[in-house]
């Protein structure tokens, strides 16, 4: 019996599946073909042996995919890859789908340059540490840690010193010194220098006697002056109505220019005694109710021995009694230095206790407008000694006056 044409033309299972399997071949070949002219115009471009120019993003994005597999491919911790240079310089953006050709090429490419990158960290870390201010700075390109690493640590520590300070003239090395000792303080205004110094010729040893005004009202003064051999003493004492109203004592060492005083002290009436001291050691004047601390300049005089020294200059040289200027610094317990000079007046009668006397007047000016002027009369009959004295405030007007009632050695 012969078969019907349909069932003939039927397909059997066995030819259904020698069809299925031709048809999958046919499509495996296509493909192989297809991603094999893929691969190759990616990795060699348009003929050239050139790098692929891959996107940035791209290799970012690849990195950020496969953060756990590039670090196993490099060897290295995934903490320690790249750092916040390589990875923060790059902006994302949308990845181009790529072959799986091309796919593994990037992953061999950021293998590498991740352990390129770690190498110029870990080379990074052992330079010096840079300042502060560079840290915190734009990050370095990579040309820039390229020619960072490749100077020699000393190399670099020379660079930095020689890198000109903002403002400083380019190409001009700025060389670190020694910070410059801080300047004593000083009394001497702008310009002014330490006064001169004198020779002396000093009287004997005397105990004068003055007669106190202050206004309607009399008091008694007394100098006691001491010298004896290299040192001296000086004490000047006032009363009004038996009571005291200063009490000065000067002490200190005789040479070759007068007097050089020790210690000054001064006390007033209700307040505290208050002392200078003149330290030759260290070169400074210190108070002992004030914190200032002057440099000690030789011929330097206290508010009381500034009176002998003053005749003492004279006697010396009588010619500085013809129109000169004696020049001395003056210190007083407060802690008060200036310079201040005495100038010649003329030749006066000095009115005195006991009569008037022919003397030399010299007047010292105030210093400030709220600093005291003094005028002073020079007997030459006793050695120059004051016959009289006036103190004047700020204002001019008289503190107090002595006027000499004796002298006795």
């Amino acid at each position: 019996m012969s078969a019907h044409p349909a069932i003939l033309l039927r397909p059997t299972p066995a030819r259904w599946q020698c069809r299925r399997s031709v048809l999958l071949g046919a499509i495996a070949l296509v493909l192989l073909l297809h991603f094999g002219v893929i691969g190759s115009l990616g990795e060699i471009g348009a003929g050239a042996r050139a790098e692929p120019a891959l996107a940035e993003p791209v290799a970012v994005r690849t990195i950020e995919a496969l953060p756990a597999r590039v670090a196993e491919a490099a060897a290295i911790e995934p903490a320690a890859s790249v750092g916040p240079v390589a990875l923060s310089t790059v902006a994302p953006a949308a990845a181009p789908t790529a072959s799986p050709a091309a796919s593994a090429w990037v992953l061999v490419k950021a293998s590498a340059r991740l352990r390129k990158d770690q190498e110029l960290s870990t080379t990074v870390q052992e330079l010096p540490p840079a300042e502060p201010t560079s840290v915190a700075a734009s990050p370095p390109t990579e040309a820039a840690v390229a020619t960072s690493i490749a100077m020699e640590p000393s190399t670099l520590a020379a660079a930095e010193r020689e890198t000109p300070e903002a403002g400083s003239e380019p190409g001009m090395m700025t060389v670190a010194l020694a910070a410059p000792r801080a300047e004593p303080a000083t009394f001497l205004t702008s310009g002014e220098r330490p006064p001169p110094v004198y020779r002396t010729l000093l009287p004997g040893p005397a105990t004068l006697g003055y007669e106190l005004r202050r206004g309607p009202f009399r008091g008694a003064g007394e100098i006691r002056w001491r010298p004896a051999g290299d040192r001296y003493a000086l004490q000047f004492d006032v009363r009004l109505a038996g009571i005291a109203l200063l009490s000065q004592s000067s002490q200190g060492e005789l040479g070759a220019h007068g007097l050089a005083p020790v210690r000054f002290v001064d006390q007033r009436p209700r307040k505290s005694a208050r002392a200078a001291n003149f330290s030759r050691d260290s070169g400074a004047i210190t108070f002992s109710g004030s914190s200032n601390r002057w440099p000690l300049f030789a011929g330097t005089q206290d508010r009381l021995s500034w009176m002998i020294q003053l005749g003492g200059i004279v006697a010396a040289d009588p010619a500085l009694a013809t129109g000169g200027r004696i020049s001395m610094v003056l210190v007083s317990a407060r802690g008060e230095a200036a310079v201040r000079t005495a100038r010649f007046a003329g030749r006066e009668n000095a009115e005195t206790a006991s009569g008037s006397v022919a003397a030399l007047k010299f007047v010292v000016d105030g210093h400030s407008a709220y600093d005291g002027s003094f005028e002073i009369w020079l007997d030459p009959a006793r050695a120059y000694l004051p016959a009289r004295a006036i103190s004047r405030n700020g204002s001019g007007d008289a503190e107090f006056e002595l006027l000499l009632q004796r002298a006795e050695p």
